[in-house]
């Protein structure tokens, strides 16, 4: 599955108009509607979303579930 970064506040059954960086990355790589992503902001955790739909100047996904795990390395 794919990890975008976004910007925005995030919530469990929020359909979301990504942003256009993110829209470029999901059309090289050739993802289509009904296929999984997952979202982070940077402030805890991770949503899995659901891609919508994909058109030339936009992508939608909605968000199914919130996972709260931390992707930082442990400092020792």
């Amino acid at each position: 599955m794919f990890r975008f970064y976004v910007e925005e506040a995030l919530a469990v059954g929020e359909v979301l108009i990504l942003p256009d960086r993110v829209t470029k990355h999901i059309q090289v790589l050739r993802l289509a509607a009904d296929e999984k992503i997952v979202l982070f902001n940077g402030t805890g955790g991770e949503y899995n979303a659901r891609l919508l739909n994909i058109t030339r100047r936009e992508a939608r996904c909605e968000l199914e579930v919130f996972n709260d795990i931390s992707r930082e390395p442990q400092l020792t």
